[in-house]
């Protein structure tokens, strides 16, 4: 794992896995960091108002391990291998995870600044946290179900089954909701900052919108021949995944991006507050897999 930017509470001192385990997703908080290792443990580094301390999965004499996780301001999300949301952190009301509906299980999961998303096996979001209008979810199209989350600090994304991209809450200082694409093109993935959002499209490339006041939309261009294959958004930055393993990063506190490791490619990135996390894995030459699903936005 490569890390770069603020390091004021330790976010980017990364912490060596357990032994015979390697990193596979990471995520960037506040001041915080998570990473998921191998064997379903969740790591957790840099500011300790609670969010580092990674509570036990359910039932782990069960089996049960963790899939995913999120990173909010001053909370932390997983999500475990039998569907079920695990939070902690410092607001309390992050810690009350609203069961899901009824026959389903949680598959995704995203953290803001002070509210949570959460994906069900049916499509549907739910919303909990401290801001308001984040509860107030709208309903996909007709005859659509939502595929993807991302959460900023009052503003809320998903994707739905026909690549469009829903948002609702408040962002200042420019437009809430995504611009149209060309004809034949859909979204594939999205991110969410702290008033800004940035989305991949099915061309493989980004469009970023909302407020712009530290040069966070202002998407560069690519090398010739690559496209863009991942996404995140930190506080007020943007970073994205080339198709040759590399990490492109803009706005304020993009900073200069590490080179991975020799005979490594960049795989995943995150984006936090004031610092950003990527994974390298395989080798120069290997195909990037394509970034985490839920970003910190504050």
């Amino acid at each position: 794992m490569a890390a770069w930017g603020y390091n004021d509470f330790g976010q980017t001192a990364v912490p060596a896995p357990p032994a015979g385990q390697t990193y596979t997703a990471v995520a960037a908080g506040g001041n915080h960091s998570l990473a998921l290792t191998s064997a379903g443990q969740v790591i957790a580094w840099g500011s300790y108002n609670g969010q580092t301390a990674v509570p036990a999965p359910p039932a782990p004499s069960a089996g049960q391990t963790y899939t995913a996780v999120a990173a909010g301001d001053e909370h932390s999300l997983a999500l475990t291998s039998a569907g079920q949301v695990i939070s902690w952190g410092r607001y309390n009301d992050q810690t009350d995870v609203p069961a899901p509906p009824a026959g389903q299980t949680y598959t995704a999961i995203a953290a803001g600044s002070a509210h949570s998303l959460a994906l069900t096996s049916a499509g549907q979001v739910i919303s909990w946290g401290s801001y308001p209008g984040q509860a107030a979810v709208p309903a996909p199209p007709a005859g659509d179900t939502y595929t993807a989350i991302a959460a900023g600090r009052s503003h809320s994304l998903a994707l739905t089954s026909a690549g469009q991209v829903i948002s609702w809450g408040y962002i200042n200082y420019g437009p809430i909701a995504a611009p149209w694409l060309p004809a034949g093109q859909t979204y594939t993935a999205i991110a969410a900052g702290r008033s800004h959002s940035v989305a991949l499209t099915s061309a493989g490339e980004v469009i970023a919108w909302g407020s712009n006041e530290f040069r966070q939309l202002d998407v560069p261009f690519l090398p010739f021949g690559q496209t863009y294959t991942a996404i995140a958004a930190g506080s007020v930055h943007s970073l994205a995944l080339t198709s040759a393993g590399k990490v492109i990063s803009w706005g304020n506190h993009a900073d200069d991006v590490p080179a991975p490791p020799i005979g490594k490619a960049y795989t995943a990135v995150a984006g936090g507050g004031f610092h950003s996390l990527a994974l390298a894995s395989g080798t120069s030459e290997s195909s990037p897999t394509g970034s985490l699903g839920s970003i910190f936005g504050s």
